[in-house]
């Protein structure tokens, strides 16, 4: 308020816009709906197009008026023209649309974002206002998906790190997605040839793995061209992209999860090297988020045998000081240890209530690494394949 009590800061308003102020708060007080309260929010959204009480007020006096919507929606847009990155006027525009279907179409309303676009390709308000767009004429358009999906294409091609037009295009996708498995086959054909521009580019591999997750098989590992791709760049070409190392460790820790291979003990040391790498050289901001995908993986692992093979086998993979987790013992090194504690003693309930116990006696005390010997290990490798 300009004029309240004591203000602590007084905020310095030219002349005319206090006036306009006083103004609007006698008019909005007593609800005066009349033309020339009208003509002054007019003014006084032109002085001030972000306070949202001028907007609230203004379509209240619409509902009391006999007004022209469509001289209404052409007001709101010289005013997104003007400032396309004010979420209000897109707002008002919306709802005076939405009161007054027959007065505006989706070719009009798509061309005023068009507009926007070509001079900002990333106006997050043009996107939500072309989805607005797509929800209320879709089933009076039944080309608009298709349109749609041309024109995010367009942008991801002139900006293939342009995140709102993915965002914009996953979208169309889960319009018909759960449905059009084709179309889901296609994007993700149309992903992986982005990726393979682009490796570095996030907003495709979100795109991709959105794709799978939402509407796939949910396995990345049944995705085998893109797994191809990765596995060539990270050996053949040493490419340690985070993303696609990211994807190597996820795809791997699913496979190994899902099937009982001869081979998993090979696998379960490759995710090993993954996550160390990642953990230590290629994505230290996360860190400890890569020892925790570890971590986690051998405890589902091991969970996961037990399970199948009924096997009482409990343990934990061992850690540094940094990292305090439930399971395993501390390591002076800065390096995630691959090795379990096998014991058939006790289950793994057991197991972890003694760790707990253990652990709040030992408190002080520093504890030396754990590591298993190659028998140990290798009588450990034949009872799982057994």
């Amino acid at each position: 308020m300009i004029y309240g009590y004591g203000p602590i800061v007084s905020i310095e308003y030219s002349d005319e816009y206090a006036k306009i102020i006083k103004c609007f708060e006698k008019v909005s007080s007593e609800d005066d709906f009349s033309e020339k309260s009208f003509n002054l929010t007019t003014q006084a959204i032109r002085y001030n197009q972000f306070n949202y009480n001028f907007w609230i007020f203004r379509r209240k006096i619409l509902k009391n008026l006999k007004y022209d919507p469509y001289k209404e929606l052409c007001w709101c847009e010289q005013l997104i023209i003007e400032n396309p990155s004010n979420f209000l006027s897109w707002d008002h525009r919306r709802i005076i649309a939405n009161l007054n279907l027959s007065c505006c179409t989706s070719a009009q309303e798509f061309s005023l974002t068009k507009r926007v676009l070509e001079r900002d390709a990333k106006n997050y308000y043009a996107w939500s206002y072309r989805q607005w767009i797509i929800n209320t004429f879709k089933y009076t358009n039944l080309g608009l998906l298709t349109d749609e999906m041309n024109f995010t294409e367009k942008f991801i091609n002139e900006d293939i790190r342009n995140n709102s037009a993915w965002n914009q295009r996953f979208f169309i996708v889960s319009q018909r997605g759960r449905t059009d498995f084709p179309l889901v086959k296609k994007e993700l054909k149309f992903a992986l040839e982005k990726i393979k521009l682009a490796n570095g580019n996030e907003s495709a591999w979100n795109y991709m793995r959105g794709l799978l997750q939402t509407f796939g098989s949910k396995r990345l590992w049944q995705f085998q061209d893109l797994i191809d791709y990765c596995e060539h760049e990270y050996n053949e070409n040493n490419n340690r992209n985070q993303h696609i190392m990211a994807f190597l460790i996820d795809s791997k820790i699913e496979s190994v999860l899902d099937f009982c291979e001869s081979n998993e003990f090979v696998q379960t040391q490759k995710i090993y090297d993954l996550c160390n790498d990642m953990a230590n050289k290629y994505d230290k901001m996360r860190k400890n988020y890569w020892k925790f995908v570890y971590k986690q993986f051998y405890y589902d692992k091991i969970m996961n045998r037990k399970e199948k093979n009924d096997v009482s086998i409990s343990g934990g993979v061992t850690q540094d000081e940094t990292w305090k987790g439930k399971f395993g013992k501390k390591l002076e090194s800065d390096k995630i240890n691959p090795h379990i504690i096998v014991n058939e003693e006790c289950s793994i309930e057991q197991k972890i209530k003694k760790k707990v116990v253990t652990k709040k006696k030992q408190k002080n005390e520093k504890e030396k690494p754990i590591h298993l010997g190659t028998s140990i290990l290798n009588e450990l490798m034949d009872k799982y394949n057994n």
